[in-house]
């Protein structure tokens, strides 16, 4: 599951969101916002566990389909 880091904001688009939303952001999360703005998956955008992966320990929270793809049960 490839994750691609989206670039971060320049201060006049930090400004335009404060402006939006009608908040002064701390010194911090500008920095925050400066360095990295977010990220997005790629495909393929799920993760394939085998089933001899899974711990046997939780077994409820895995469903192992007819096609060998272990799923997180009750994700949300």
């Amino acid at each position: 599951m490839p994750i691609v880091h989206k670039p971060g904001l320049k201060p006049s688009e930090i400004s335009h969101v404060e402006a939006e939303i009608n908040i002064v952001l701390s010194v911090e999360y500008r920095r925050f916002l400066s360095g990295m703005n977010g990220f997005y998956l790629t495909s393929p955008d799920c993760v394939q566990i085998p089933p001899n992966e899974i711990e046997r320990r939780s077994p409820s929270r895995f469903d192992s389909g007819r096609d060998g793809i272990a799923k997180i049960a009750n994700a949300r």
